[in-house]
């Protein structure tokens, strides 16, 4: 690696869960290699000087759900916008993520590859994955786990779908145990899919680690309770589900908005969830009333809706930096701090105080390579 020794200069420096001041931060090759106040002297050896005056330095942000297909421009598209990881929950081909996984200049990639169905599940087809992403017992809920581990899944998924929507197909319990079990020996996260009380309910009862999307409805006191009990994270992708919400009220005249959403959100916020950002980002395919979601700006909207349900501008910002770097195991990054990855995000103004600054990116860096 052949790069230059950068200082960022007169910046206000958000490290992953504070303001901690303005700060000198120093970069060589992939790694921060100093952090200091901007009174004392610029270190020897710098061959570029970035003037950050006006502007907050931020570890590069981490959209904990998206959805990959085999495009770099996505990627590349996550990186302009300050979003230099991103976690793929499910693709339908995962041969195509390991030419994603360190694209120079994109976002870098971690993903659970294919997700598992129910025994007989129709959403199968009608989601277009594989016939092997479909479980069949608790046999083939092993082999299902092995086969993504072998793979190089860094996760596991589950999709809990409300059987209403699934000609009454769900979950045997011994099944998805087997499922959640053999993830955890491997030393795998699970992930579930969940949109209803009810499959919230089952998640937690399969002993899933996080929970994807918010649902249309309250949960009931006692799941919630059941929620907090667990610790189970949250991963509510109001970008996403306030729109749907917004769009089957409009469209088919069914009694939910995207306030719904808004208020459950903020009811596990009071309770003390742990909440992350993600955004369910992905490509039109299959066109659908959750499709398009556009890379890497959408996790700027998502922030603003995470202030807007009553989390702090710094924890909205500590929920796309530290926090999924801390649950998801991504030990190098999410972090400003030396040792860290140079994974940064320079914007205009101060989004730990106003969050809509977060979309004034003035530059950006993955691994100490600039590409904005």
């Amino acid at each position: 690696m052949n790069m230059t020794i950068t200082a960022i200069t007169n910046a206000a420096v958000f490290d992953g869960e504070n303001t901690i001041g303005i700060k000198t931060v120093v970069v060589e090759d992939d790694l921060i290699t100093g952090l200091s106040s901007s009174e004392a002297s610029t270190p020897g050896g710098i061959e570029s000087i970035v003037d950050g005056s006006g502007c907050t330095l931020l570890p590069g942000l981490i959209d904990s759900h998206a959805h990959l297909y085999d495009r770099v421009a996505d990627l590349e598209t996550c990186a302009k916008n300050g979003v230099t990881t991103l976690l793929d929950m499910g693709n339908r081909d995962y041969r195509f993520v390991d030419r994603l996984r360190e694209v120079p200049r994109a976002a870098s990639v971690f993903s659970v590859l294919g997700v598992a169905y129910a025994p007989g599940s129709t959403m199968l087809k009608a989601m277009y994955f594989p016939e092997d992403c479909g479980v069949k017992d608790s046999v083939d809920a092993i082999r299902f786990v092995d086969d993504q581990v072998d793979r190089g899944a860094d996760f596991i998924k589950i999709i809990l779908e409300d059987p209403m929507q699934n000609n009454g197909i769900k979950w045997p319990f011994e099944v998805a145990k087997a499922l959640v079990d053999r993830a955890h020996e491997a030393k795998k996260l699970v992930i579930a899919h969940a949109v209803t009380p009810d499959s919230y309910l089952e998640a937690l009862q399969f002993g899933v680690d996080e929970i994807s999307h918010v649902p249309f409805v309250p949960l009931p006191q006692s799941t919630l309770d059941e929620l907090i009990a667990h610790k189970v994270t949250i991963v509510p992708t109001l970008t996403m589900m306030s729109t749907i919400a917004q769009k089957l009220n409009e469209s088919f005249g069914i009694p939910i908005t995207a306030d719904f959403c808004f208020k459950t959100v903020a009811e596990f916020h009071r309770a003390g969830v742990n909440i992350l950002a993600g955004t369910d980002a992905n490509f039109d395919d299959p066109p659908s009333m959750a499709t398009p979601m556009v890379y890497g700006s959408s996790l700027h909207r998502e922030l603003g809706y995470l202030v807007q349900v009553g989390l702090g501008p710094r924890e909205a910002l500590a929920a796309a930096t530290s926090r999924p770097a801390d649950f998801f195991g991504l030990s190098d990054r999410g972090r400003i701090a030396v040792g860290k990855r140079a994974d940064l995000y320079l914007c205009k103004g101060n989004p730990s105080e106003e969050i809509a600054d977060i979309c004034k990116a003035v530059q950006v860096w993955v691994a100490g390579e600039e590409v904005l």
